[in-house]
Parts: structure tokens; sequence; C-alpha cells
């Protein structure tokens, strides 16, 4: 099994192909979240102060409320068990069309009329019905007939009398519908009865003018059976007459729909079509939708917009459902019409040919039965005024006003406390997720964990940013990048070290020439070789120099480099600089000579460190990692994207010359909550230093005893 560890058998690591498990890092989100505090506070603030002036500057609105009590009424007759559940659905549909019929044109215009708002100063320049819809909500309590009629404006002396203006004028419009409809259906029975009154003196003065003249008599037996025949004609065409009456007052009121402000719903009987009622289930549902959805979403949200459309589209299919019931009842009056007819004819062709059979009788007995049949339906007629009158009573509505509106002492909107409550809580997560989407989509390396969790490599070492402050630390954390390097090495059996990166940036010559500083401080013998021959900076590090260089040994017939390395200040360090950039610079890495200087510098040196171009730029460091037994790949924190890194490891791996492990530079601690920690507290202690104060101390000095507990201790002297 290989041994992918730093110190194992080759020294070396790949990447991992297996893709590792991701897992849920609470402390890397705490992390992130005190990194952008100072983000989160800003934005939690500004939006809350928002909200706050929004709260307290926007304008106020009243909201008065009236409670309507609307009494169908009972059904009178026989009880039908079977019908329970139409009856029911009935009285649902009957109560929904309720909260339109408040707001219809009608009701409001009847309101707006005797309120006088077209003058208010509210209503000014505006259509003051739709404005006053758009103020008005109604809402029914469940399973009740009350309704709740609200009307929300920014007027609170006068929102009030608004709402008690809509109840009064509801129950006005209500009633006088009422009466237009018994007015109505009176006003048919009187001349359908006027007729029938003259139809009976007629009759009655021929019958008895007939008898006077003629004295005529005929046999029994064709009496009784001529006046069985035109009895039961004169029934028929008295119930078809009847039919005809109630299909003509029934088509009378459903013409009323070609009008567009004639609700559909506000007729009985098209109410009970099995059709409407199914369209009703259908809006019931829809308008319960809404309710539900009005609860979770505003006005204009797209799911409430969707869902009033289809409320919209389900009244439009009510109202061709109506239309076409219309259709059906001119077809059905036709019919009756022609049955009426036919049934005329009939009946005076049997009187004509009982006349002209009983030569002895005949008409006085067709007077006398035609004075009956008179008579027997102006009784039916009588009796049918009085069922359209309970019927009347039954469609129309009771309404009685429970609860008037009262003048409210406080405004409804904006609720300034959930505004505020609400602003804040926006704000902070709209905050945190906007540093967590951030964070998400950013692929910098921002914590030493990531180099290892998601590039599979070791990280040999994290060397933080060059200052006054941090140079022990600095120089700690190369010490630290040596003891890795001798345990990658197996102890200086492989001392060919080569630096690079994945681009331009990221500091690989600085952590080359400081690696180099650090070795030779040790004691060993190290050799600098600048392989960049494009943009070569290690001479300009050591502030040397350097006229000629690699490019002009490879170029020359000598095989002894020595003339062209030049000590670099350092007891132990050398350098051999990139010297002038030549035509062709990967040309140079690919010839037999600078196969043999490798390798004459590695028998010579304890270590030999290659500062090479970016893997990325150039094809040179593919060309320079032959030549190496171990390659460091540089990275800048906060700057270095891991994709890239990704990038280099594969291009590395395909040569066969995988990376021993990642050098984090410029890292740093003061960004990073848990090694800043670690920096302020312990290399702080080491060095003998105070520790500067935090945020938190800061804040939380005046709490805390007088003693000075941020002094450290002093170190014990030999």
């Amino acid at each position: 099994m290989d041994d992918t560890r730093p110190g194992g058998t080759d020294g070396l690591t790949t990447l991992a192909q297996e893709e590792p498990r991701e897992e849920l890092d609470l402390r890397g989100y705490f992390q992130l979240l005190v990194e952008y505090r100072q983000w989160i506070a800003g934005a939690t603030l500004a939006v809350t102060v928002v909200g706050f002036l929004y709260a307290f500057l926007a304008p106020r609105k009243y909201t008065a409320t009236a409670t309507v009590f609307i009494d169908r009424g009972m059904q009178k007759g026989p009880k039908d068990v079977s019908n329970v559940g139409s009856t029911d659905l009935t009285t649902e549909m009957f109560f929904n069309s309720q909260v339109d019929i408040i707001k219809s044109r009608e009701v409001l215009q009847e309101a707006v009329n005797d309120l006088h708002l077209a003058q208010a100063p509210a209503f000014q320049g505006k259509n003051a019905v739709d404005a006053l819809r758009n103020m008005t909500s109604v809402q029914r309590k469940r399973d009740s007939a009350l309704f709740s009629i609200s009307v929300t404006a920014g007027d609170q002396n006068d929102v009030a009398a608004w709402t008690n203006g809509i109840a009064d004028a509801y129950d006005r419009v209500t009633l006088r519908q009422k009466l237009q409809y018994l007015q109505e259906a009176d006003h048919l029975m009187a001349d359908q009865a006027a007729k029938m009154e003259k139809e009976y003196t007629r009759l009655k003065q021929a019958y008895g003018e007939h008898l006077q003249d003629t004295g005529s008599y005929f046999p029994e037996n064709q009496k009784l059976i001529t006046d069985s025949r035109i009895q039961g004609l004169e029934l028929k065409r008295n119930d078809v007459l009847m039919q005809k009456n109630e299909a003509s007052a029934r088509l009378a009121q459903l013409r009323a729909l070609q009008n567009a402000s004639t609700d559909p719903l506000s007729l009985a009987f098209v109410q009970a079509n099995p059709a409407m009622q199914d369209l009703l289930g259908q809006y019931n549902q829809a308008e319960k939708d809404l309710a539900k959805m009005s609860t979770q979403f505003t006005p204009k949200h797209p799911a409430i917009v969707k869902k009033n459309e289809e409320i919209a589209a389900i009244r439009r299919r009510i109202r061709n459902q109506g239309l076409l019931i219309l259709q059906a009842q001119e077809s059905q009056f036709a019919a009756i019409n022609q049955e009426y007819a036919s049934l005329t004819a009939e009946l005076t062709s049997l009187k004509q040919q009982a006349i002209e059979g009983t030569q002895q009788s005949s008409q006085s007995e067709a007077l006398q039965a035609g004075v009956d049949s008179v008579r027997k339906y102006m009784d039916l007629l009588v009796e049918k005024m009085r069922e359209v009158d309970v019927a009347a009573s039954l469609m129309s509505n009771q309404t009685r006003i429970v609860e008037r509106a009262e003048t409210p002492t406080s405004a409804s909107k904006p609720n300034r406390k959930m505004v505020v409550l609400l602003s804040f809580m926006l704000g902070l997560m709209g905050s945190v997720g906007s540093v967590l989407l951030v964070r998400a989509i950013d692929t910098r390396v921002r914590q030493p964990e990531e180099i290892e969790q998601k590039l599979h490599i070791p990280l040999l070492g994290t060397i933080p940013v060059h200052s006054g402050e941090t140079k022990p630390i600095v120089v700690e954390a190369f010490q630290n990048l040596r003891t890795s390097l001798v345990y990658c090495s197996d102890h200086k059996a492989k001392n060919v070290i080569m630096v690079t990166s994945a681009s331009a940036g990221e500091g690989k010559s600085t952590v080359a020439a400081n690696l180099g500083i650090t070795l030779a401080a040790a004691g060993d013998r190290v050799l600098l070789i600048d392989c960049d021959a494009r943009k070569s900076t290690l001479h300009k590090f050591f502030q040397l120099d350097a006229k000629q260089g690699l490019s002009e040994y490879l170029a020359s017939e000598t095989e002894d480099p020595s003339p062209y390395i030049m000590p670099a200040g350092k007891e132990g360090l050398s350098l051999l600089p990139a010297g002038k950039t030549p035509a062709n610079p990967p040309n140079l890495f690919s010839m037999g000579k600078y196969h043999r200087l490798i390798q004459s510098a590695k028998a010579s040196y304890d270590w030999v460190i290659l500062d090479t171009p970016p893997v990325l730029a150039v094809t040179d460091a593919s060309i320079i990692a032959d030549e190496v037994d171990l390659a460091l790949l540089v990275g800048r924190f906060q700057f270095t994207h891991l994709p890239l890194m990704i990038q280099v490891l594969q291009q590395f791996e395909r040569i066969g010359r995988p990376v021993a492990g990642a050098v984090l530079n410029y890292f740093e601690y003061g960004r990073h909550y848990y090694y800043r920690d670690y920096y302020y507290r312990h290399y702080h202690y080491y060095y003998g230093k105070k520790p500067p104060e935090t945020w938190w101390d800061k804040a939380t000095r005046k709490f805390r005893p007088h003693k000075n507990r941020d002094q450290a201790p002093r170190r014990a002297t030999v």
C-alpha cells in the first residue's frame, strides 16, 4: 500500500480518486460570520433603520368594521332528506355571492351618493366608486351568516361613517330588489287575472244568451262524453298556460342577465341548475384557496393574482352558463307556446265537432264547460300568485346590522412593531444570506483547512503576512516549513525542490528565497536556481547585479557552472540567476546540459531549490518537473482560486510528478478567528509581548476587574 504522508516511502502524494464527504462545518460558518460581522451588523442596522423610518413616516391608515347579519330565510314545504346536500350547496353559494353583491357597483354607488363622497377630499380626482371599492373588504365569518364589512383609509374621523354607509346601502339595495321582484310578479299575475276575468264574463254571457235563444237539448251520454273530452283538453291547456306564464315570468328575469351588472347567482332557479352548482363548487373552493393564500402573500403576489384570475374566469363561466340557461328557457317557452296553440286548435276543433254532431245541444254545454274551465284556471292563478309571493320571500334576504362601525382610536397600518421586527429579521437574514452566498461562489483559499480537504495534499506551511510585528512568526513559519520539508525528502535524500504556483502574484519567489535562507541558517549548503527566464526576481530579492546566469551558462560550452553562481549574502546560500530571456525558454530546460547541471548541483549541495514560472501560464514548469525530487505548490491566502490549484495537481499527475505539498502564503491571522486567537495569545506570550486588544476585549473592558489580566507572565531567566 502506498504511503502518501510526508516522510512516507516516496514523500509524494496524489489527488484522492474519491470526493470527500461534505460535512457541516459549524466552526467555519461561525468564523465566516465573525469575519463579516461588521457587514452583517451594518446591513441589518440599515434595513432596520429603513423599516423604522417607514413605520413612523409612512401615512397611517385606520380601519373601521361593521358586522351585518344576512338571513336567507327558511325553506317552507315538506322536507326532502335526500336533497339536504343540494340545499347546503345552494346556501353556501348564496352567502358567497353576497360578498360580491356588497362590493358591487350598485351598492357602492348608493353609498357614494348617500354620503356625498364625490365631494370628499379623499376622493378628489378619483372615481369615487372604484376608490371606495379598493378601501373596502368583506369577510364572512366561518360557518355563520355574519359578514364583516371593513373600510381602511387615512381619514380617521370618516372611515366609520363610510363603513356604516356601505352597510346601509346594501340593506336598501337588497330591499329595493325584493320589492321590484314582487311588483313584477304581481303585475304579471294581475294582467293574467284581468284577461281571465274578461274571458269568464264573455263566456258566461254567451252561455246565457244561448240558453235563452235555443233552449236546446242533447242526449245525456253524448253530453257526458263530449264534456269529458272538452274538460280534459281545457285542463291540459290550462296547465300548459300556467307553465307558459311561469316560463314567461322566469324568462323576464333571465333576460335581465343580458345586462352585465346582473349577477346570475341572484336567481334561485339559476342556482339550482346542476351545471351551475358544479361551477359554484369550483368558485367556493377558489374563494377558500384565495382566503388561505391571502394570509401568506400580498395582494400583488403572483399566486394571488393568478388565483384572482381563476376566480374571474369561473365568474365568466357562471355568467355564460346563465346565458345558456336563458337560451334554454327561451326554447322551452317557444315549445310551451306552440303546445298551447296546438291544444287551443284541438279544443276549438273538438267544440266545433260537438256542435255540428249534436244539433240539439252542444253550444250551451260547450259554453258551460268553458265557463267552468276559466273558473278553475282563475282559482289556480290565485294559488300560483300565493306561491310566487312565498318564493319571492324565500329568494330575498333579510339583513340586519348587528354592530355598527365606530371611529378607530389607533391606526391599523402600518403596524410599527411588526414592521420594525420584520425589517430587522429581513436585514439579518439578507446580510447573513449574502455572506453565505458570496462564500459559496467564492473559490479562493479562505481557510488553511481547505488545502487538505479539497486538494488532498499536505499543507506543509502557512506563511503569514510579513510586518514588523509578525517577523518572529514569519521566521517560525519558515522553520516549520523546513521541518516538514526534511521529513518529505527522507532527510535530504530527495533534495531537488521545485517551488511553483498556479498563476503569477502568489509569492512563490519569496517563498523560495526565504526557504533557502532558512535552510542555509540551519547549516546546510543551499543553491537557489532562478528558472523563471521570462520574469526573474530572485537576484532583486538579494539585491544582486545579475549580468549573466542560467541562460548564459546553458548557451556556453563550459560544463562548470561556478562562474555563474553568486553568493546570496548568507552563509551557505548561493544563487544561480536566470540571466537574459532567451528566444525560446522551454528549449533551455530540454537540453542535456540542464540535466547535468541539476545532477551536479544535487551532489554538491544539500538542497537545490528551483524557482519556476507559474504552471498554468507557460509550459516551463511542466518540463522542469522532470528533474526535481519534490514539488511545492504555493497558494496565496484569499487570492489563489482552488480550481486553478486543482488544475495544477492534475497536470502534474499527467506527467508523473505529483505535488509533495502546498504552502499557503500571505496568510492573515487577523482575518481568521481561530488562528488570530492563536496568534494573539501564544506567539505574543512566547515572544514576551503584550497582545493587542481585540474588539471583544474593548467591548468588555469596563466589565472586567481593574487587574491587568492581559499582561503576559514573565519568563523565567537562567
